[in-house]
């Protein structure tokens, strides 16, 4: 990144200088560095959530997560981690469904996904019920 010069009237103390008497303007040169912003988050949204046992909390790993919406195109899909939690970052604001399949069992949840904010889910499932073998 290169830092521009800008030329500047103001108070030579402006720029760092030393002071000048009489606080009489100056024109001087400081260095101004853009900054760019790298959160990407302010045009768009995240989903991040966490899928566990309703009556332990004790996470649900491999779960799978998809979000599907008419302001993305096709369907997203994750595992959950084995802290049970997911995550979709870069979404474009709007509504979102979201559907989990956890063994033989499959949830539902509407949410609205916010810009520059990430939608916080929670999903409960009774481990206990759909377990194959």
């Amino acid at each position: 990144m290169r830092a521009l010069l800008v030329p500047l009237v103001a108070t030579a103390a402006a720029c760092g200088s030393s002071p000048v008497t009489g606080n009489h303007p100056t024109t001087s040169m400081c260095v101004v560095e853009p900054r760019i912003s790298t959160d990407f988050t302010v045009r768009s949204g995240a989903i991040r959530g966490r899928v566990c046992d309703a009556a332990s909390g004790a996470p649900c790993v491999g779960a799978t997560v998809v979000v599907i919406s008419p302001v993305v195109s096709g369907d997203l899909m994750t595992i959950t981690d084995e802290t049970g939690s997911f995550d979709f970052a870069n979404l474009p604001p709007g509504p979102y469904g979201l559907l989990f399949y956890v063994d033989d069992q499959t949830f539902e949840q509407q949410i609205i996904v916010d810009r520059g904010r990430a939608t916080r889910v929670i999903q409960r499932v009774d481990m206990r019920l759909g377990r194959s073998g």
